[in-house]
């Protein structure tokens, strides 16, 4: 029956980070929460974290390398990037779907392999 659907949805606590799973009915209402994307320009790393230049303002910006994730290995000079903000706070961030590296060092047997940002 319809009346037993629910969804499974992962949720992170924007203060902690902490994650949790939770099940909700179909029918069930949620309240919206508006998060804006706001694009930047990667400068440069300093440590645990990364400057950013807002491009119209040319304010700059600093956040942790962690709101990028996995995807902060693909960071470089220039790059537009987009940061995920909430009520003011940075949560997030991500490459270009599409990114040009340079191999500069590869096993012999390593032909042929890509990799992608997720």
């Amino acid at each position: 029956s319809n009346r037993n659907r629910t969804c499974q949805v992962e949720l992170r606590d924007v203060d902690t980070g902490n994650k949790i799973v939770e099940r909700f009915r179909t029918d069930e209402a949620l309240e919206r929460v508006f998060v804006e994307d706001k694009p930047f320009t990667y400068l440069y790393q300093e440590g645990d974290n990364v400057a950013l230049m807002e491009p119209n303002t040319f304010e700059q910006l600093e956040v942790s390398k962690e709101l990028f994730g996995k995807n902060a290995a693909y960071l470089k000079d220039e790059m537009k990037v987009t940061v995920q903000f909430f009520d003011g706070r940075a949560l997030s961030g991500s490459v270009p779907p599409r990114v040009t590296c340079t191999v500069v060092e590869a096993q012999p047997n390593a032909k042929g392999l890509t990799a992608t940002p997720q």
